[in-house]
């Protein structure tokens, strides 16, 4: 997968971009993987309107603790930006910036938007995931059943 840079050129994203594609259908599963460990900062950024809603923007930031952090990372640092919807608290979109291998020069915006929330099980789940980089849309997943804690065989994971 490859993305023009500003100056024209193509660029391939880098594996280190795959810290920020952890749980990606399941957005209360992202904020967790997000928050979860040490060196993590949240911030109220502000208010903003998208779409008619009135949304909550929330900025979550990952710090590399060691080297080890940095390597999985590609960079000391990454900002997530969460969209909530303040009425139904609901998670619109998560935001954040992935760059291709070998350098930080260049940057492309990634965003996924969840939209069609259904209930199912006690939870809200949405139905239709859509993923963009630098405005362009990469893939997109519409629902059309979700059923929790299906029981799988070990069978279901061979590769046979």
């Amino acid at each position: 997968m490859g993305f023009l840079s500003s100056r024209g050129t193509r660029n391939s994203i880098g594996r280190h971009n795959l810290a920020v594609l952890e749980a990606i259908t399941l957005p209360i599963e992202k904020i967790i993987a997000l928050v979860d460990g040490p060196s993590r900062s949240i911030e109220f950024v502000g208010s903003s309107v998208s779409g008619g809603r009135n949304l909550y923007q929330v900025r979550i930031t990952r710090t590399a603790v060691d080297a080890n952090e940095l390597i999985a990372l590609g960079r000391s640092s990454f900002t997530t930006d969460v969209f909530i919807d303040q009425q139904s608290f609901e998670i619109t979109a998560i935001g954040d910036t992935i760059h291709p291998n070998n350098h930080t020069r260049d940057a492309f915006q990634h965003l996924v938007v969840y939209q069609d929330y259904r209930p199912v099980a006690g939870i809200q789940i949405p139905f239709s995931i859509k993923e963009a980089i630098s405005g362009q849309l990469t893939w997109g997943l519409q629902l059309e059943s979700f059923d929790p804690n299906v029981r799988l065989a070990d069978i279901d994971f061979s590769l046979n």
